[in-house]
């Protein structure tokens, strides 16, 4: 192994353990409060660890079998669907925002 390739991978694992604690917390937000806020949060955390599993898959293996152009087109795609999927988690955050009371 590459001493280059160890922060690499230490970002991949703090990365990973920071989504599996909003997916935790989104789970438990679903389970108390069941509304269209906690399932586009829910839906949107699920998604984002797919999509960062297919981020790290994917383009590994497009790499030892095509052509550069088609691992930029699918690094571009996923970067894409990425944003998309975060989109969703951030508008069910503005509506629990939204459904929260104010407090005086």
């Amino acid at each position: 192994m590459n001493d280059l390739s160890i922060p690499y991978m230490i970002g991949y694992i703090v990365f990973g353990l920071g989504q599996l604690v909003v997916l935790t917390a989104c789970f438990i937000l679903f389970y108390k409060q069941r509304s269209a806020a906690s399932v586009l949060m829910l839906l949107g955390s699920v998604l984002a660890v797919i999509v960062g599993i297919l981020g790290v898959v994917l383009p590994i293996a497009i790499a030892r079998t095509s052509d550069p152009e088609a691992l930029v087109r699918t690094q571009g795609m996923i970067s894409v669907v990425n944003g998309l999927v975060y989109i969703l988690f951030a508008t069910g955050l503005i509506l629990l925002a939204i459904q929260q009371p104010k407090k005086r």
